[in-house]
């Protein structure tokens, strides 16, 4: 095993990009059996790591060597970086199979308490990449990229590999191309359909109904099917995910340069309610680049 392939690696990737992570404190290095993450991963940053790792591995640590000097280049400061090496107990996602053991190297951050926890014999996830012409090493797609399993990492990226799989699932939103507002025959009456881009060029939009006297209401459309609805997502859920994280703050004004100013200004607010209710996309570290 080339232990400074994988230095290398590693070093190109946690320079630049990953400068500003913040880690705790390391006061007191003492391992820790029961690790406690100074801020725990939110659910888009576990999603975006899941939607751009190509391998995601569930493994049994069989030794964390500690490692320094030239091998631990641009080390994330506050962190420690170790030589990994884990059994393969489940290849959750990763066509071609894997290696029964691998190796891989991490920036561990301590816990809320300065502790690093006990890494040898945990059961972690990964999400990672493979390293070419390196069958049996792995690289992490960023450096919280070792889960351990627990209900808001480990098991939550399991939930969203299955999710992601699944033939119901969710196209990739890549931008808004159309919008228009139709007005009721009665005042305060009317319907908004703003046009959403995607990935994989499914038809997807947003439906908004005003009704006098009632709170507007929102609904989406995964296909052409008139008359098939999705109510809004609940929050941490891939679809929900895919809207909150990545439909643009305001409408592009190419989206609605064919309006008038009052059909501008009804669909803007159409939107921003729309923009309210799926609420803010929580990230505490920075993501990875998309696959």
């Amino acid at each position: 095993m080339n232990r400074f392939f994988l230095a290398t690696c590693l070093a190109a990737f946690t320079a630049a990009p990953f400068a500003n992570v913040q880690a705790a404190p390391a006061e007191n290095r003492r391992n820790s059996a029961v690790f406690v993450p100074a801020k725990p991963l939110s659910y888009a940053d576990v999603a975006d790591m899941v939607m751009a790792a190509r391998l995601v591995v569930r493994v049994r640590v069989k030794s964390a060597s500690a490692i320094s000097g030239k091998a631990a280049v641009n080390l994330i400061p506050g962190r420690k970086r170790y030589l990994m090496t884990g059994d393969v107990m489940t290849l959750i996602r990763g066509e071609g199979g894997i290696a029964p053991r691998i190796t891989w190297l991490v920036d561990q951050a301590p816990d809320a308490h300065g502790k690093f926890p006990k890494l040898a014999k945990a059961e972690l996830i990964l999400l990672a990449n493979r390293v070419a012409g390196h069958p049996a090493e792995v690289q992490l797609v960023s450096p919280d990229a070792q889960l351990f399993m627990t209900p808001d990492a480990g098991s939550r990226a399991h939930a969203l590999v299955a999710e992601a799989a699944s033939p119901a699932a969710p196209p990739v939103i890549t931008g808004i191309s159309d919008a228009f507002h139709a007005a009721g025959p009665i005042e305060g009456e009317g319907t908004t359909q703003i046009f959403l881009t995607t990935r994989e060029e499914r038809p997807v939009s947003i439906g908004v109904v005003r009704q006098p006297q009632q709170q507007a209401a929102w609904s989406l459309f995964l296909s052409e099917t008139v008359g098939d609805a999705t109510p809004p997502p609940r929050r941490e859920t891939l679809l929900w995910y895919r809207l909150a994280c990545f439909l643009p703050d305001h409408l592009p004004d190419s989206a609605t340069a064919s309006l008038s100013a009052a059909d501008k200004a009804k669909v803007s607010e159409d939107y921003d309610l729309v923009r309210n209710q799926l609420g803010a996309c929580m990230r505490t570290v920075k993501p990875p680049l998309p696959r």
